[in-house]
């Protein structure tokens, strides 16, 4: 049993039977993260169990809001025990640190990034999409309400929204670029390279497109103009990164419609390449 900080500890499923040892730590609350639940339930503390494989790749980061309540009260009165965390459950501990240890995190671009690449390695390994994946689908932004403080994104030839600025999902701008050459065979610094492309979460409006395939064109699902393409095992952006899974609109076939200013402020427009540009800061 190790502490992490007072009041948290982390240890195995023995730790969790050791009634002494426990009491010596007053520790008073048990989280078990197990596809079965203790053997025993002692008056002397609180248990919460969730049911769960103790696999490397399997999700415990959408478990995390009850999880923490149960963690905050256990060491409001004493302590608490969670157990037990593999290599996998730990690298979720350390994303869920990078989104800064909040509990409202499935917006947060680091998320959509993680669910996107567990839904691309199930896709990839029954080589297919079915409505199944639904859930990680965005909303249409075009049947959702309007939200002033959302960049909206449209089609650039019929005005249609098809994407939200959230979700566009940020990468290193360059990364690679010394590898993939230029036409010139000269490899490019990342001062040289730019991104003429930005990479989305898939929306609700592409389920039609995406049922059954593996790649394709994103085509605008009111006058068919192109916008872009998609591949579950990934493509490279412009920059020379490489995205997967990549969903992957052109700047040039949308255009930003940003939300109106309160009255007396002012806002400069820009380029869909120059807010993805930021974005990817």
């Amino acid at each position: 049993m190790h502490r992490i900080r007072p009041g948290l500890y982390i240890g195995c499923r023995a730790d969790a039977y050791d009634v002494e040892a426990l009491k010596a730590a007053n520790i008073t609350h048990i989280l078990t993260l197990e596809y079965e639940p203790l053997e025993i339930n002692s008056g002397d503390f609180k248990y919460n169990f969730v049911r769960v494989s103790d696999v490397p790749n399997e999700d415990i980061l959408s478990h995390f809001p009850e999880c923490l309540e149960f963690v905050e009260e256990g060491i409001r009165k004493g302590g608490v025990l969670v157990h037990c965390p593999n290599h996998g459950f730990m690298d979720q501990l350390r994303l869920f640190e990078a989104m800064g240890c909040t509990k409202d995190f499935k917006e947060h671009p680091l998320y959509k990034q993680y669910k996107l690449a567990k839904t691309a390695k199930v896709v990839l390994q029954k080589q297919t999409f079915d409505d199944t994946f639904s859930h990680c689908l965005a909303t249409d932004p075009q049947q959702s309400e309007a939200d002033q403080s959302q960049m909206i994104y449209k089609c650039k030839m019929c005005r249609r929204a098809v994407f939200k600025g959230s979700s566009i999902i940020k990468h290193t701008v360059g990364k690679g670029s010394r590898i993939f050459k230029s036409k010139s065979g000269k490899s490019r610094s990342p001062a040289e390279v730019s991104c003429t492309s930005v990479f989305i979460e898939p929306v609700a409006w592409m389920e039609p497109v995406l049922l059954g395939k593996l790649g394709g064109k994103l085509m605008c699902p009111k006058c068919n103009a192109r916008l872009g393409s998609f591949n579950w095992a990934g493509d490279q952006c412009s920059c020379a990164t490489w995205v997967t899974p990549a969903f992957k609109i052109h700047c040039s076939k949308v255009d930003e419609s940003r939300p109106r200013p309160p009255v007396g402020e002012t806002h400069h427009r820009q380029t869909p390449a120059a807010t993805a540009e930021a974005a990817l800061q």
